[in-house]
């Protein structure tokens, strides 16, 4: 997938010049991409949030969103107000679908969470787990180096004397 600037330069929203400029600023303050370029006036801040809106397909709301009276009392109310969100709607499957003001501003760390199908961390560690046991034939076919062969080795020597 593309970064940010690489998508805005390819649109022609910014020069390549401003994209530099930029990532050096993102670098040296750690600020957000967009939030440099909001503040030196390469682009609109609302033009930046459709966009990415459209890139990530995901609804935008524009203006004020009202929370459903019945979904309210779900979150508490301390929560809302720490992470500026309101529940919007619950579907057929009962998800709650909740908008939230700057979504990342206020994130530390993501965990997740795994269930009983395979999603989540325990998704994540199977995966990693069946990367790791592709790696030796992986290794094998890029380098000719049997990564088996060699930690049997290591690991199982031939000259071994049992004591």
């Amino acid at each position: 997938m593309a970064s940010l600037l690489e998508l805005l330069i390819s649109r022609r929203v910014i020069a390549p010049e401003q994209a530099r400029d930029a990532a050096g600023l993102a670098e040296e303050t750690g600020a957000f991409i967009g939030r440099i370029l909001v503040a030196q006036g390469a682009v609109a801040e609302d033009y930046l949030a459709k966009f990415l809106a459209d890139e990530c397909s995901v609804r935008m709301s524009e203006g004020q969103v009202e929370a459903d009276g019945d979904l309210i009392h779900l979150l508490p109310e301390r929560l809302m107000k720490r992470y500026r969100m309101v529940p919007l709607c619950r579907d057929s499957r009962g998800v709650l679908s909740i908008a939230v003001a700057e979504p990342l501003s206020k994130i530390d760390k993501i965990v997740l969470v795994g269930g009983d199908k395979g999603t989540g961390a325990t998704k994540i560690t199977a995966q990693v787990a069946d990367i790791l046991a592709q790696m030796p034939d992986v290794v094998e076919s890029l380098t000719g180096v049997d990564l088996k062969k060699y930690f049997k080795n290591k690991l199982d020597p031939e000259d071994k004397k049992e004591t």
